[in-house]
């Protein structure tokens, strides 16, 4: 087994001078860890451990996911067969939108109507090289120049073939302030592997804060690329009809609502009116 570490480019929070703030100084800052497994009469298994930083935002994460995928693409000719697990801390949505110590910057407020994994999904992991050069999702948010993703971010943004089985919107791997923040924080991606079957463990999170990933795979050819790609691409269409639908539901509940005062003070005019017309002058 070779070792090596994957020296992120970006590092969204800056530890040496930050970390004190948050009572934790330290002198460090984040690494994935890789290792090429030597596996007998079968290829080597490229395998990598990520742990990305939790005190940022969804932008800060895409740059962390950025560098990563970029290792990965890079190795893909060599070690086709990949599996890439970790805590990625991607729950910058539901309740930790309002804190900009968990959840900084204004994709917090630009990604309403889906939660950080469904937006990597959409955004990231469902962009294929085939697709072009340039991440052409993350490109077009909308937003001044200014706080745009960066060239090199937009480039290396693109997914070599990671897929994970389980469900972006469904299974949640946390779950804090009774309920009331949950977050699939924790992937399983394979690449080059066909699934042939996969559960979570610590489901009622008694051992851990996080549930646990399990995953049973098998050697699979190229052509598993083609059928995880799809999948992944469905899963993108889908969420974004999702938010559609949330932003149509939202607008009528709001417009439902504004009808509805504007008709209780019209109506409270007219009994005033009629209250007053009806006094002895």
């Amino acid at each position: 087994m070779k070792f090596r570490v994957v020296d992120h480019a970006h590092q969204p929070y800056d530890w040496p001078r930050d970390g004190a703030l948050l009572g934790e100084p330290r002198l460090g800052r984040r690494y994935t860890l890789a290792a090429e497994v030597m596996v007998p009469k079968r290829p080597a298994v490229l395998a990598y451990s990520a742990h990305f930083e939790c005190f940022t935002g969804i932008a800060g994460r895409a740059g962390q996911l950025s560098d990563l995928l970029l290792d990965s693409s890079s190795s893909v000719p060599k070690l086709p067969h990949q599996i890439v697990f970790g805590d990625f801390n991607t729950f910058a949505h539901s309740l930790a939108r309002l804190s900009p110590k968990y959840a900084s910057g204004w994709y917090r407020f630009r990604t309403i109507g889906l939660t950080e994994p469904e937006w990597w999904v959409k955004n990231i992991l469902s962009w294929y090289p085939e697709d072009g050069a340039i991440n052409r999702r993350l490109e077009d948010q909308g937003l001044p120049d200014d706080l745009r993703f960066s060239s090199d971010v937009l480039r290396a943004a693109t997914n070599p073939g990671w897929w994970d089985p389980f469900d972006v919107m469904k299974d949640i791997t946390i779950s804090n302030h009774a309920g009331w923040m949950t977050a699939k924080v924790d992937w399983a991606f394979v690449r080059q592997f066909r699934v042939v079957r996969h559960w979570m463990e610590n489901r009622g999170f008694s051992a851990s804060d996080h549930r646990c990933l399990v995953v049973e795979a098998e050697y699979a050819h190229a052509d598993v690329l083609a059928e995880h790609k799809k999948q992944t691409r469905a899963t993108a269409r889908e969420l974004e009809l999702k938010r559609r639908s949330k932003f149509w539901t939202w607008l009528t509940l709001l417009s439902a609502s504004s009808l509805s005062y504007v008709a209780l003070k019209v109506a409270r005019m007219s009994m005033t009116s009629g209250i007053s017309s009806a006094q002895p002058t």
